[in-house]
């Protein structure tokens, strides 16, 4: 079954290319229908910033990704995996993230596993 998921997943990404961190946080942004000054509030961040993540200009942490993640009250790993994915396609690494086993204690991770599936390096860039 996994296999099947991870085939899905992949053809899916094929048809529609890799969704940043920035456009995830558009796409719940519009589906919020609020405006980037708003969601910039609600991130503690300023409105420049938010619109500089959401054209991918900035990327973001995994620290602040999870902080994001926080105040909209949405899924933790989702939310570190976008930003993950990220660093790893600037670095010219392209795969699929997964994490599991994430465990906080209060505000401290104390325990995350990531696996990096199928990756290797990105020769079409030189």
């Amino acid at each position: 079954m996994d296999k099947i998921i991870y085939l899905s997943k992949q053809s899916l990404r094929k048809l529609t290319g890799h969704v940043s961190f920035g456009e995830m946080l558009l796409s719940f942004r519009e589906a919020w229908k609020i405006t980037q000054v708003e969601m910039a509030d609600k991130l503690s961040i300023c409105k420049q910033d938010l619109c500089n993540i959401e054209k991918g200009r900035k990327l973001v942490s995994v620290e602040r990704a999870v902080a994001f993640a926080k105040s909209l009250k949405m899924p933790i790993k989702t939310f570190a995996k976008y930003a993950l994915q990220d660093q790893l396609i600037k670095a010219g690494l392209r795969g699929e993230i997964e994490i599991n086993d994430v465990a906080y204690n209060g505000d401290s991770l104390i325990h995350s596993e990531t696996k990096a599936l199928s990756f290797q390096e990105d020769t079409s860039k030189t």
